[in-house]
């Protein structure tokens, strides 16, 4: 039988013909040539000298000559496809760029463009974003430095500090320290047990500091306690705070911060904890935040950590939860990355237990220790909520979040109303300025809750983008919410404390988003009184100004603007 010879693929099924083949510019470009005759579009735009090289040409058999045809076939498709969804891109901005309207001058509204919002931009931006807000540019105003406050990185380059002389440890200045501390600084984080630690301080005063973890808490106490004061009374300068045994204090607890890196349990956890209480007071936010999380660190090797069903001491978990919330609250001001969104939403699974005592100051400050708590996992549960609802397509617009805001709004009421009485904001009895300061704290921390309820619609609104009533009575709370966070924050306006410096940053923001409404097409809105509130904030951070960089910027910026409102 005769065998016959198999056909060749190349003639089985296509006549043969030659590949396409782009000139020489362009395949050293590496793109598309369309091959038109004498020069391409791209070598005749630009002018280049189009060549097609005959000895370049190549051939192929029919089945590669099938596919390429296909692959040519699919680019052009999605070239097509991309300027369609580039078109269809939602801005991650509010609004990228302000438009004037032609017969307005600078003291007139902006007339801003409609454009569709971004999900996230409904949610609370910080103090930076919301300086970049369009309506807040002004062409006639020349700045003649940033009114950003510099936040994320420590510009710290004081000269060394002395050693201890001896006088800073002396038992009868200690002990004053010690007063001063836990008079002042122990209510808002009752992490520490005082009787434990008096005699710990007592022990360093006599015997002198050594080089470990102990000692090392005894001498941030005792700075700490040196740099506080009553909540109404003066406090301490720039100045006097670079010459205070404070930073003595300080600077001898940082020469011994080193033990705490190697082992891992609560007194280290409580070092670090501390040395961060200590820079926020210096208005050092990031050096603050670098020590909030390495205590945050320490407080994974507890044993509770992880478990749900384990219950770690006392110390551990009112440790864990004052570094969570410090730590959480700075890199979100900070504006910092998070590193997934599980980690930055989940608060700690546990309220911290309550100590078994008679002693009624203790018991408030951890009724107050709680109740901010709470109102830190009501924030934190809305915020999970929200972000997960205005992902949703049909519900990121403010007319379709009335109905949530307002079950938001109910359950801030409700916690509200459940705090303890020697704590609650909802009805205040009178009491003395001193223990004011717990309530203080409280009030600003519900004054978070309602800003991120209202957000949406003050996005809306500084964007004059049209709203329905109720939606429009959604920016009414909002902005009373901001005139309210002004109004508590007065009282602490000239006060060194931890909280300093995100006051200046809270304060700043609600003044700026008050007068971003002042400038748009719903400034009907305002509240009676903001104008006061933003000129008393303008001069609170005339104040603060030799204390942190940008802040006159900034007062000059506000207050360019507030006299310029239409």
């Amino acid at each position: 039988m005769k065998r016959v010879a198999p056909t060749s693929r190349s003639s089985a099924a296509y006549p043969r013909k030659r590949a396409v083949t782009a000139c020489q510019v362009c395949r050293s470009r590496r793109t598309k040539c369309d091959q038109k005759k004498p020069r391409c579009s791209f070598c005749e735009k630009t002018g280049a000298e189009c060549v097609f090289d005959p000895t370049a040409l190549s051939t192929f058999d029919p089945a590669s000559l099938a596919i390429l045809e296909r692959l040519d076939t699919l680019e052009q498709k999605i070239d097509s496809i991309q300027p369609q969804q580039q078109q269809q891109q939602p801005s991650s901005h509010l609004v990228p760029l302000p438009t004037l309207n032609a017969e307005n001058d600078s003291n007139t509204a902006y007339t801003v463009a409609k454009e569709s919002q971004h999900p996230d931009s409904l949610l609370p931006e910080d103090l930076d974003d919301v300086l970049k807000w369009p309506i807040l540019q002004d062409i006639n105003y020349q700045a003649t430095e940033s009114s950003h406050i510099p936040s994320p990185q420590s510009d710290h380059t004081s000269p060394a500090q002395p050693s201890l002389d001896g006088d800073e440890l002396n038992p009868g200045i200690t002990n004053a320290y010690l007063d001063s501390f836990f008079a002042h600084v122990h209510p808002k984080n009752p992490v520490l047990d005082e009787p434990f630690i008096r005699r710990l301080v007592r022990k360093v005063s006599l015997e002198g500091p050594s080089w470990d973890s102990e000692s090392c808490l005894a001498l941030l106490v005792c700075a700490n306690g040196a740099i506080t004061g009553p909540f109404l009374a003066p406090s301490i300068s720039a100045e006097e705070l670079r010459a205070s045994p404070g930073r003595r204090l300080f600077t001898a607890a940082l020469k011994r911060i080193g033990a705490t890196l190697d082992s891992a349990g609560v007194v280290q956890a409580q070092c670090l904890f501390f040395a961060g209480v200590y820079l926020m007071s210096c208005l050092r936010p990031f050096d603050a935040w670098r020590s909030f999380l390495q205590a945050l660190a320490v407080c994974q090797s507890f044993k509770f950590m992880g478990e749900a069903t384990q219950t770690g001491t006392p110390a551990e978990e009112s440790i864990y939860w004052s570094s969570w919330k410090s730590e959480r609250e700075l890199r979100w001001e900070l504006g910092l990355p998070d590193f997934g969104t599980r980690i930055s939403l989940e608060p700690p699974q546990r309220f911290p237990t309550l100590p078994l005592t008679d002693d009624e100051e203790i018991l408030r400050a951890w009724y107050f220790y709680l109740s901010e708590i709470s109102l830190w996992r009501l924030e934190t549960e809305i915020r999970k909520d929200m972000t997960t609802r205005l992902s949703e397509p049909n519900s990121n617009t403010p007319d379709g979040l009335t109905d949530i805001s307002e079950i938001y709004k109910q359950q801030l009421v409700a916690c509200l109303h459940s705090l303890p009485s020697t704590v609650s904001i909802a009805d205040p009895p009178c009491q003395t300025p001193e223990t004011d300061v717990l309530r203080f704290i409280l009030q600003g921390r519900s004054t978070y809750v309602n800003e991120l309820i209202t957000w949406p619609y003050i996005a809306c609104a500084v964007n004059n983008i049209p709203l329905g009533q109720t939606a429009q009575g959604w920016v009414a709370k909002g902005l009373q919410a901001h005139l309210e966070r002004l109004d508590v924050n007065r009282v602490g306006f000239y006060h060194r404390h931890h909280g300093t410096w995100l006051m200046l940053r809270t304060s700043a923001r609600s003044a700026c988003i008050l007068l971003a409404v002042a400038r748009s097409s719903m400034r009907d809105l305002l509240p009676v009184g903001w104008d006061e509130a933003v000129e008393a904030t303008v001069k609170m951070l005339d104040f603060w100004q030799a204390d942190v960089e940008g802040v006159a910027a900034l007062a000059r910026f506000l207050r360019h603007l507030l006299s310029h409102v239409p």
